[in-house]
């Protein structure tokens, strides 16, 4: 007997034999009956599909992408933003799933390149490679056809090491709308005083955190010319951002006080309303300044 292959699963499989892909569409988390406020889960499920892009001629990148899923693994919104997010150094990308579900769950679609020796700045660039994957697999032809839109609302960030990658792309990109620091501040050569151009910013970075250089983290800060949210988590360390930090991560960090679950909920809330009224095209200080939450302070 002949068996029926659904149209989508098998525009995957032909995308995938081209070689651009790897493995099936992996469920992360269910749908759900949410209410996707600021801060909560959205009503979508999530899901990871692992692609390889092709980078600087002969190379490679894995990327993961999580993404909006239905019951069935497809997308379940079409033209969804696009949000590129780089881990901190020597962290797994898969360390950040937490965040990238929530995204997922409230109809955002995250980009998380690989980097060589889990090092983003070894390869500044495949952020930019992540992005173009999300937008290829998006296309008709694509194994998530229509889930980003080419030219749709982009954000980038990353955590530590990850962040100095995003600022860098965020400077030589200026179809990127949105740039998210966790617990990092941009390179000293980054032009980022001419490159904003109106662009806001948010960073944030916890109370315990041992690991970032205030001092430096404060200077290259106040480079920024234009809108700059700052935001204090109570009790977050550096690896507060990690899921599954070693013993060894954690020697050289500050005490993680409190409860980390609420700490990144504080994150998810001040994050969604920024990129809530980034992507809207609206300004964020008045929906950030309403943001009563007793893990943050700005």
């Amino acid at each position: 007997m002949q068996r029926r292959v659904p149209f989508w699963v098998a525009g995957w499989t032909a995308w995938a034999v081209s070689g651009c892909a790897s493995p099936a569409p992996e469920r992360l988390s269910d749908p759900g009956d949410r209410s996707g406020e600021a801060g909560s889960d959205g009503p979508y499920g999530a899901a990871v599909l692992t692609v390889r892009a092709p980078a600087r001629v002969t190379e490679v990148v894995l990327v993961d992408l999580v993404y909006p899923a239905d019951d069935d693994l497809r997308p379940a919104v079409r033209d969804a933003p696009a949000v590129v997010w780089i881990a901190g150094g020597a962290v797994a990308r898969e360390r950040y799933r937490w965040l990238a579900v929530h995204l997922a769950s409230r109809g955002v679609a995250v980009a998380m390149p690989e980097a060589p020796l889990g090092l983003a700045l070894l390869a500044p660039g495949n952020g930019a490679v992540a992005l173009d994957a999300l937008r290829d697999a998006s296309s008709p032809g694509g194994p998530l056809p229509n889930l980003v839109a080419a030219d749709g609302p982009v954000g980038v960030g990353g955590h530590s090491l990850g962040g100095v990658a995003a600022a860098r792309q965020w400077t030589q990109d200026l179809a990127v709308d949105a740039l998210f620091l966790a617990a990092a501040y941009p390179a000293p050569g980054d032009p980022v005083e001419t490159e904003q151009r109106g662009r806001p910013v948010l960073v944030l970075y916890g109370s315990t955190d041992r690991r970032l250089d205030l001092v430096r983290f404060d200077d290259e800060l106040a480079r920024f010319g234009g809108p700059t949210f700052v935001g204090e988590i109570d009790g977050m360390n550096h690896y507060g951002w990690t899921d599954d930090a070693t013993e060894r991560e954690l020697r050289g960090d500050g005490p993680a006080r409190g409860d980390l679950e609420v700490q990144r909920q504080a994150v998810q809330h001040a994050l969604d309303v920024y990129l809530d009224a980034v992507f809207a095209g609206d300004d964020p200080h008045e929906p950030l300044a309403a943001v009563a939450d007793p893990e943050l302070t700005w």
